[in-house]
């Protein structure tokens, strides 16, 4: 399927989290962010513009103990900013509700997919939604023309506003690559 008609036709959520380390079994899921992709915004001519973009869910995630230092210093989330937060299991369930089936979307989906796995089955929440990979779809479309495919690199190739605070952000700017890469002419079927 054209990848332009898969976002006109489905209802996709872009998703992003932040956690205490990278290690699915001992490290937890911190913060949660994510938003919902509602279609396109049409040019006069009708074109596909770029995405509109509708609800938002963020939530900090309760973590027992100490967070580590430099886990504080890189997502810059602070021991107070998750002293009151719901535990994994609520943040989880809540997160589900607000996915319910629609098709993910994020950036390098692996690592946040290892996470959801591990701690969705941990606390009987099931994520099998199917995903789309802006990683994935930009090493398809561009291949050897570029050689980093961070997320902050393909927002700044795409003129994308790269200024993310939380993790609600991060999943805007991944929305918004996925509209940018979609709408190029050299890239015209996805498989999900």
């Amino acid at each position: 399927m054209h990848l332009i008609e898969l976002i006109a036709n489905n209802t996709l959520t872009a998703l992003d989290l932040e956690t205490s380390g990278l290690d699915r079994k001992k490290d937890r899921i911190i913060e949660i962010g994510a938003v919902k992709i509602c279609g396109w915004e049409k040019s006069e001519d009708g074109a596909p513009k770029k995405v509109k973009l509708g609800e938002t869910f963020s939530t900090f995630v309760s973590f027992p103990g100490t967070l580590p230092e430099e886990i504080s210093q890189l997502t810059g989330i602070t021991e107070q900013d998750l002293e009151h937060a719901p535990k994994i299991k609520a943040a989880l369930k809540k997160l589900k509700k607000f996915i319910g089936d629609d098709l993910l979307v994020g950036h390098y989906c692996e690592f946040n997919d290892a996470f959801l796995y591990t701690w969705g089955q941990k606390c009987r929440v099931l994520f099998d939604n199917r995903r789309l990979d802006t990683f994935t779809i930009a090493r398809s479309v561009y291949r050897d023309k570029v050689k980093n495919f961070s997320l902050s690199a393909l927002a700044k190739l795409h003129g994308i506003e790269y200024s993310p605070q939380r993790t609600v952000d991060y999943a805007r700017i991944t929305a918004n690559l996925l509209a940018e890469l979609a709408l190029r002419d050299d890239f015209s079927h996805c498989d999900t």
